[in-house]
Parts: C-alpha cells; sequence; structure tokens
C-alpha cells in the first residue's frame, strides 16, 4: 500500500487544517485534525485514534516532541499537550492529556509560539512566547497557576523605561545545542537578540556539550584583559563557576541536573550586528526565524522577510552568558553568507538531513533549498581551523522547485522500510516525495522476498468502526448539554423587535453558536456515517465478486483434485510394495548377520585366489602409474631439450618429430596395458561372484 492511500490519511471531516507530524527518523507517524488524534507505525496498514475533550477550536500549530511520545498544539488562546499512547488501541483523552493552559483573550496577553525545550528532563518544559514580549518557561506536569517554579523572561521589572527589555518579538527558536534561545524583534525591522543561557529548571545533557562548553569558558577567561567591560568579566567569571557547578553534576553520576532558580534568571543581549548589510533591507520587516544544523557542533541562521527574502546568517563570535546585566551587547556579530529571493512562505528544515529545508508557500509552490555545496565545506572548516577551502568557494545554495503541490498545511517525512519519503499535506490531498537513497543489496533482496508472498486479503474499511462510535458518542454527549444561557421567564413574553432588545439578540446569538456546534458535529458524524456506508457497500460487492469467481472455479478444482487424489493413491500403493519389498530384505539381511553359519564359515580358495589376485592387479597398476608419472617427466624433460635446440638449429626439429612420435606410440601402448589389465581385473571380479 503506498503512502498517498495509507488508511490514516481518510480525513473524517476536512473543515480545518491537517497537521501531520512524525519522529525525528520518521518510523512514528501522527496526525490532528478537528479535535482528533490519529497515529501509527510508519509500516503499519492500520491506525489507532483518540478524540480530545474538550474540543480545541483553530489550533494554527501541532508540534511532536522529538522522541514522539508528546504532541503539542496551540492557537492564540490556548496550549495543550497531550501524550500519544503507543502500543495503546482504543484510548480515552482522560489519561493523556497532559497540560492544558488557556488564556482570556479580554484580560490576558495571547499566545503567539510555543516550543519544547530541547534540553528539558524527560521533556517536561514548554516555551510560550506571549503577544506582551514575556517568555514563559513551562513545567507541564502542573496547571499554570500552580507552577512551583514559574520562570518569566523578558519581564518588565517596574523600573522606568525600557532598558534591558526586547520588545515587538515576532519569532523565537533554540540554538543547535539547545543552550541559546535566539530572539526576532521587528520594532526596528530585524534585530535578533539571545537569551544565553536559556535553560528549565531540570535538564539532560550529556558530558561531552558539558566539556565543549568549559573550553570555551576557560579560553573567554583567559582572554580577559584590563581593557575588557566590568560587565565581559562578570559573566564571564560567573559563567565559569555556573559550568563547573553542572560538570560536578555530572561527575557524581546525576542523568538529571536540577539548577537554581538565581541561575535560570537570565537577560536578552543583544542586538546582534549584521555585516555586511545592504540598504534593500531597511525597508522589509522579517517574519521568521529558524536554525539551520550543518554538521554535529556547527549551524546557520535563517531570517525571512516579508517580500520573501531569506537571508543566511553565521555567527562568527563566541558569546558570553547574561544574567543581570541590561542592555549587554559582546561578541554578537553575524556575517550575511548568502541572500536568497524567493516567493514569501513558512521556513520548514528537512527531516533526516543537514543543511537542507523547505519553503512552504501556502497557496504557492514550494521550494527546496540546500546549501549544503558549501555549508559542509564551511563546517569541516570550522572543525578542522582550516579556513584555506572556502577561499575561492562559491556561497550559493541550489534550489528546485516542487512543481505541483500548493496550500500545503504541514510537511513530514515518513520512513518505511528503509526509504524515506517527504509528504506534504493540505485538508483534501497528500503529495509524496521520494527521497534519494543510495541502493543497497539488502533491499533488493527484501523485495524480492515481499513479491514472492503471497498477499493477504484487506478489507477496504478505511475507518475503524469504533472511531465512528466515539463519535457518535461524542455528539451524543453535546447534543444532551444544556443551553448555557436562557431567557428569564419574565422577558420571554416581550416582543423582539423593542428598543431595549439588545440583551435577547445577545441571548439567541450566544445559543445560535452553541447550536452550530452541535451542527457542526452532527454533519461530520453524518459524513463519517455516509462513508462507512458506501465502504461497506463496496466491501459486499467485493466480497461477492470473490465469492463469486471462487464458486466458478469449484467444478474445475473439483475435477482436478479427483485426477490428483487418483495419482495420489497409485503412488502411494507403490509406496506400500516398496516398503514391503524393504523391509523383507532388512529382514533377510538381519537373519543372515545373526545366523552363526555365515559368522564360522571359511573362506573357500577360490575367493583367496581372487583377493590374491586383486592385489596382483593393483600392484601391477600401481607400477604402471609410476612407469607413466616417469615417462611424462622424461618427455617434459625432452619436451624444453627440444625447444632449446629448436631455437639454435632448425634441421633437428625433423629428428624431435620423429623421437615425440616414438614417445606417443610408447604411451600408446602403455595405455592399452593399464586397459587389458583393467578388462582382467574385472573378469576376475565378475568369475568370483559368480562362483559365490
Amino acid at each position: 500500500m503506498s503512502i498517498g492511500s495509507h488508511s490514516i490519511f481518510k480525513r473524517a471531516s476536512g473543515s480545518s487544517k491537517r497537521f501531520l507530524c512524525t519522529s525525528q527518523d520518521g518510523s512514528k507517524v501522527v496526525i490532528y485534525q478537528d479535535s482528533s488524534i490519529r497515529w501509527c507505525n510508519a509500516f503499519d496498514s492500520k491506525y489507532e485514534f483518540m478524540l480530545l475533550e474538550p474540543t480545541i477550536e483553530d489550533v494554527e500549530h501541532v508540534v511532536l516532541s522529538p522522541t514522539g511520545t508528546l504532541l503539542l498544539l496551540y492557537n492564540s488562546r490556548e496550549v495543550r499537550i497531550v501524550e500519544i499512547p503507543w502500543g495503546y488501541s482504543q484510548v480515552s483523552y482522560e489519561g493523556f492529556q497532559k497540560f492544558r493552559y488557556s488564556v482570556d483573550s479580554r484580560q490576558d496577553p495571547l499566545i503567539k509560539k510555543v516550543l519544547f525545550h530541547p534540553l528539558a528532563y524527560r521533556e517536561h518544559c514548554i516555551v510560550i512566547l506571549k503577544t506582551d514580549n514575556t517568555i514563559h518557561l513551562l513545567d507541564r506536569y502542573y496547571p499554570y497557576d500552580k507552577q512551583p517554579k514559574l520562570l518569566v523572561l523578558n519581564q518588565h521589572d517596574g523600573a522606568f523605561g525600557m532598558e534591558g527589555l526586547v520588545t515587538d518579538i515576532e519569532s523565537i527558536t533554540f540554538s543547535q545545542d539547545g543552550l541559546t534561545l535566539y530572539a526576532l524583534s521587528v520594532a526596528e525591522g530585524c534585530d535578533i537578540y539571545a537569551f544565553y543561557p536559556c535553560l528549565p529548571c531540570s535538564i539532560e545533557i550529556d558530558s561531552h556539550k558539558l566539556d565543549l562548553l568549559m573550553h570555551k569558558s576557560l579560553v573567554q577567561y583567559e582572554n580577559l584583559s584590563v581593557e575588557t567591560p566590568d560587565a565581559t568579566k562578570r559573566n564571564t567569571i560567573k559563567q565559569f563557576q555556573f559550568i563547573s557547578k553542572l560538570r560536578q553534576g555530572l561527575e557524581n553520576d546525576q542523568t538529571k541536573i536540577d539548577i537554581p532558580m538565581d541561575w535560570l534568571r537570565v537577560r536578552g543581549q543583544g542586538p546582534f550586528t549584521i555585516a555586511p548589510f545592504p540598504d534593500r533591507y531597511y525597508d522589509r520587516t522579517a517574519v521568521q526565524l529558524k536554525i539551520l544544523p550543518i554538521g554535529a557542533n556547527n549551524d546557520l541562521l535563517l531570517m525571512s522577510f516579508d517580500d520573501g527574502t531569506i537571508v543566511v546568517l553565521y555567527q562568527d563570535l563566541e558569546l558570553t552568558m547574561c544574567w543581570d546585566s541590561k542592555g549587554y551587547s559582546y561578541n554578537n556579530s553575524l556575517v550575511l553568507v548568502e541572500s536568497i529571493r524567493l516567493e514569501r512562505g513558512e521556513l520548514v528544515l528537512k527531516q533526516g538531513t543537514l543543511s537542507q529545508f523547505f519553503v512552504l508557500g501556502g497557496t504557492s509552490d514550494i521550494y527546496l533549498v540546500d546549501t549544503s555545496p558549501w555549508s559542509k565545506i564551511l563546517s569541516n572548516c570550522i572543525d578542522n581551523s582550516d579556513l584555506e577551502p572556502i577561499a575561492d568557494l562559491q556561497f550559493k545554495s541550489e534550489i528546485s522547485k516542487i512543481e505541483g503541490v500548493s496550500q500545503i498545511d504541514s510537511y513530514a517525512m515518513w520512513k518505511k522500510d528503509t526509504e524515506p519519503k517527504d509528504v506534504f499535506v493540505s485538508k483534501d490531498t497528500v503529495f509524496v516525495k521520494s527521497t534519494a537513497v543510495n541502493d543497497q543489496p539488502s533491499t533488493v533482496k527484501d523485495e524480492k522476498k515481499a513479491n514472492v508472498d503471497i498477499p493477504r486479503y484487506e478489507v477496504a474499511l478505511n475507518q475503524p468502526m469504533s472511531e465512528i462510535l466515539s463519535l457518535n458518542a461524542s455528539f451524543q454527549t453535546e447534543a444532551k448539554k444544556p443551553l448555557s444561557k436562557l431567557v428569564e421567564p419574565s422577558k420571554r413574553q416581550t416582543k423582539l423587535n423593542n428598543e431595549s432588545n439588545e440583551e435577547q439578540l445577545e441571548i439567541l446569538t450566544t445559543v445560535s453558536k452553541e447550536f452550530l456546534q452541535k451542527i457542526v458535529k452532527a454533519q461530520a458524524l453524518g459524513f463519517n456515517l455516509h462513508n462507512r456506508c458506501l465502504e461497506q457497500q463496496y466491501e459486499l460487492t467485493r466480497q461477492l465478486q470473490y465469492s463469486s469467481e471462487i464458486l466458478s472455479k469449484q467444478d474445475k478444482l473439483r475435477s482436478k483434485a479427483q485426477s490428483q487424489s487418483s495419482e495420489c493413491e497409485s503412488k502411494i500403493q507403490r509406496q506400500d510394495k516398496l516398503l514391503q519389498r524393504f523391509n523383507s530384505l532388512s529382514e533377510k539381511l538381519g537373519r543372515i548377520n545373526e545366523s552363526p553359519k555365515f559368522r564360522e564359515m571359511n573362506i573357500t580358495d577360490k575367493e583367496m585366489a581372487w583377493f590374491k589376485e586383486i592385489r596382483n592387479q593393483v600392484l601391477v597398476f600401481n607400477q604402471y602409474v609410476h612407469h607413466q608419472k616417469n615417462q611424462q617427466d622424461q618427455l617434459r624433460y625432452l619436451q624444453k631439450e627440444l625447444e632449446n635446440i629448436s631455437l639454435e638449429d632448425k634441421d633437428v626439429g625433423e629428428k624431435s618429430k620423429s623421437e615425440w612420435t616414438e614417445l606417443l606410440s610408447i604411451l600408446e601402448s602403455d595405455t592399452k596395458i593399464i586397459k587389458e589389465c583393467n578388462n582382467q581385473l574385472a573378469h576376475a571380479s565378475s568369475e568370483v561372484g559368480f562362483s559365490t
């Protein structure tokens, strides 16, 4: 079954966006649409599902955690985290809806962007950017109002002015190592700031990263001088102390490192300088910021503008951590490597690869940008501390356009049978693009084995009946709910056409919205039931067709079975006769072996003569073999001598030919003697056998 025809893509209603997410290796697939989650392994033909209660409307973004166990859903008013119950089927939402956070749009600032923290212990921390430019780090194990360690960055402390605060944040993204949170400010067009380090209260980090941080901190500490600003000195020393405490936690074999709140309250530093910065960028506004990994420890910064321009930036200086310095800026430098002009779209990294990203243009086409022709060389130069290879390097990426794909809601990589594919999903369509991989012999063998297997009959029912029953139960529950507002009895008799009908109209509007929600659910359920009826009709027709084909072949199979059964019976009878003869022969041999007559019987004179004759013939045969071997050795020697003599005198050739013919005649006579010896041996053996 192809990926595009998988039953997980059979939409139930299609009234909202459809989001496709897969794990980092592409082996786990999750789809969200209309408050319903479907999931399956990439190689499975069936899927599991779960309905969310209460429903979440107008979901704008869906993010799957790196391990593929948590699904993050959010819009401008609500954030929800759901655990994907891998290995379970027909489950309810109650035990797997791990976190829910909603804001009052009339009082609280709205939600702008939400991320999983890449270093959080067991993925417990999420990062929320709000419209008031505050950044909240929340623990998903606790409700918002009961957070044990609520951390809010970039928050106004009540002082006069906005010094030290990053304003008009449009986008945030984490660095590849998960230590730095970059923020894109559009207050002046496209300013980039950094919160370093941006960490949750509990982290999980390996020793290699800490060793690398320690080496960087040592180098920065040794480069301090008299001219270094006091704020930089203080932050560098504090950074060295902070990394030392983290390493001490790892030395105690701790997989979880708890960080005190004093070390978590960091301030933004920047803005970064961008060199060169063309004048045409001053009239544009940045809309998105993204990190593009190009190596194990190296990455690039992607920034897109509202006119479709994408700039590729590289951080050429090492940052220092900043905790309490307002307006701090030290080594905040970026280099403009490349500028790309495409249609405006969302930047999405290509899964399973480095140095590649897609530009999803919504209604426009999709572009694949591959920076590997120069970014791989750049990454190797940084790792090897050798800049010579980039002296003549052309910093130009390869751009390819994917034709025929538009209005895409999401992208993910689907890896099935070691062959990854890029899957683009919209409300109504699924587009699959093959990813080039090296052909392996094992893959060819697997395909051959798969072709030999007999195909199983698959029922043509895409949607499980249990899902339809769950949708029906959800609708029945929603239909039984009373209206939230009712018209008071004293006002029910009042005509609607009066001067003070605002309250009645407000109640009618609210009631109409509730009825519309119920109607939408009823239509979705009816759509599913209608599709189910069509599928069952098709499946019934299909099964009747198969049954008719089987019945039509029944007479042919019956006649063939009779001929095969008669042939089988004849072979069985012959086998029985052979077994009887074999058993009788084995019984005779057994009696002969057990008989003392044959054990005490002496060897006759004829048998003795026969054995002697065999021994003599064997000796004669061996003598002839040795004689022939000697003759062959002499022949080889003579041949070599003749070849040497022929080079000196051509007349000797005729004499050598005569000698050669004589030797051949001798060998032929020897061969005749050996054949006669063999014939005599065979004749003697036959006489002895006849006499016995």
